[in-house]
């Protein structure tokens, strides 16, 4: 695409100074370098569909009414589609005066709204322009606004410089604000130097494109009812002392969190949603989250699918647990709680009032879903959230008949394979403790010399007479020897966490 008054501004600095060289360096240079990134784009955008990846990662919506003709196509940017969507009263969408077809495609040139006759538009660019609107700005101004991103938005702030300063007592403001602790936050204003953020931006999105995922305010209700940790619960260990539990709930907070950040943006199209590659079509896709698995050492990952919806046909989400959520494309809401363009920048600077270059920046689109998303890194093997002792070893929580009994594990690099490390589960029975919110394994740790196994997600475990019991508390069968049958997938190990046979 290329808009009339553009390409004549630029003849006209070139007939201006017919030797000057504008440099990517140069202010106009790395403007006009990240608008070409955007304006070309690397699909048949009259293909069916209307949102379509551009060569700089970042979206155009393309509405096409009539395929093959020029003034059936019209173009709108992440910038027009918010104008579009607080201005109704008007179109902003660019349109299209003439089509160049070509053997590598084809070449759409756009002019201003307001250059049709008899208009009295606002809006006086020709140029499709990419969105300057952050990801939390989005979620921050519809939980403003009566909005249902309220609850995500909050569960998002929980983790704050103040809270990760007093769990981290040592570390000084530097290493709290611009350190390896900022992974702890889910958006996070970035400052150096030479290179300041737009406002909080997610600082694990680096140049590329992302999907996030915000579930409605009863469904984090939901997440809170399974144990989702709360910030007065991190406030709480805090003051009893309990550091280690602290930082823990932090990590489950944030993993919680992440998981609902995907990497490649998923819209609610016209058509299904496939991918393909290699000349092969996928109707179904699993992408990469940022939430990764501690056990594996992997990015957990989320299943995307069309499926039917409470609205039509809309995208489905499933989950590490098997869960399936689905966006809520509902009608009248699109830009405003679905398909949402957003881009989180980077800026040359130090005041981004004042920055006149980008760095660079991350492009995302933002959905409402109806369930929050979960995985087995924060969810223990009874459904809820993970629990913790003091020491801020994770602890599950299982029925065993009418009794509940209590897991604690650690993962433990055995070795190193071709295929990547190898991890065990040792898990510790502990007795129900009295203290229904302290929970210490040395005092509550019995049958040590027998309870070490490693745990698996068909896990066993032995009872107070000795028996193994899978989850449900039904004995394991034993052979003519009475010798207990184990399943192929348990593997015991000794006191010394070696697996014996």
């Amino acid at each position: 695409m290329f808009d009339l008054d553009s390409a004549n501004l630029i003849k006209s600095i070139n007939q201006v100074n017919a030797s000057a060289k504008i440099s990517e360096t140069s202010d106009m240079g790395n403007r006009l370098h990240d608008l070409m990134e955007y304006l070309i784009i690397v699909d048949d955008v009259e293909s069916g569909n209307q949102y379509y990846l551009t060569k700089g990662y970042g979206t155009v919506k393309c509405i096409v009414s009539e395929k093959g003709k020029a003034e059936g196509v019209k173009f709108l940017g992440g910038e027009q589609i918010e104008m579009q969507f607080n201005d109704p009263a008007n179109d902003y969408g660019i349109t299209v005066k003439q089509r160049f077809p070509e053997k590598n495609g084809v070449t759409y040139c756009t002019v201003a709204p307001d250059t049709m006759p008899g208009s009295t538009h606002p809006y006086k660019s020709g140029v499709v322009s990419p969105p300057t609107t952050s990801i939390k700005t989005y979620i921050q101004r519809n939980s403003e606004n009566g909005g249902t991103f309220g609850e995500f938005n909050d569960v998002c702030e929980i983790v704050d410089d103040a809270l990760l300063k007093s769990i981290f007592p040592l570390a000084d403001v530097e290493d709290v604000t611009t350190d390896s602790l900022k992974k702890y936050q889910i958006f996070y204003n970035h400052k150096t130097t030479k290179e300041v953020s737009a406002g909080a931006i997610v600082p694990f999105f680096s140049t590329y494109h992302y999907t996030v995922y915000v579930p409605t305010d009863a469904a984090i209700e939901g997440a809170y009812k399974l144990g989702l940790p709360t910030r007065e619960d991190v406030e709480l260990e805090i003051a009893a002392g309990n550091l280690g539990r602290a930082a823990s709930l932090i990590r489950l907070i944030n993993k919680f969190a992440r998981y609902h950040f995907q990497d490649n943006a998923v819209y609610v199209d016209k058509l299904p949603f496939s991918v393909t590659s290699a000349g092969v079509k996928y109707d179904t896709v699993r992408y990469e989250t940022a939430a990764i698995d501690d056990a594996t050492g992997r990015f957990f990952e989320t299943i995307i699918k069309t499926n039917a919806g409470e609205y039509g046909p809309t995208i489905t989400i499933t989950d590490n647990r098997g869960r399936v959520a689905k966006i809520l494309n509902k009608e009248g809401e699109e830009g405003k709680t679905w398909n949402i363009l957003a881009r989180d920048l980077y800026l040359k600077g130090t005041d981004p009032a004042n920055a006149s270059q980008i760095t660079t920046s991350s492009f995302a689109v933002i959905h409402q879903i109806d369930s929050a998303l979960y995985n087995s890194g924060v969810l223990g093997y009874d459904g809820k959230f993970r629990r913790f002792a003091d020491d801020g070893e994770l602890v599950d929580q299982i029925q065993v008949g009418n009794d509940t009994y209590l897991i604690g594990y650690r993962n433990s690099l055995i070795f190193d394979t071709a295929e990547g490390e190898v991890y065990k589960k040792t898990g510790y029975i502990m007795k129900p403790s009295a203290n229904k919110t302290k929970l210490s394994q040395e005092e509550y740790v019995f049958r040590a010399d027998t309870a070490k196994i490693l745990i698996t997600e068909d896990a066993y475990l032995i009872n107070e007479d000795g028996k193994f019991i899978n989850w449900e508390g039904n004995p394991l069968g034993v052979d003519s020897l009475g010798h207990v049958m184990f399943p192929d997938s348990i593997v015991k190990v000794s006191k010394d966490g070696i697996p014996v046979k």
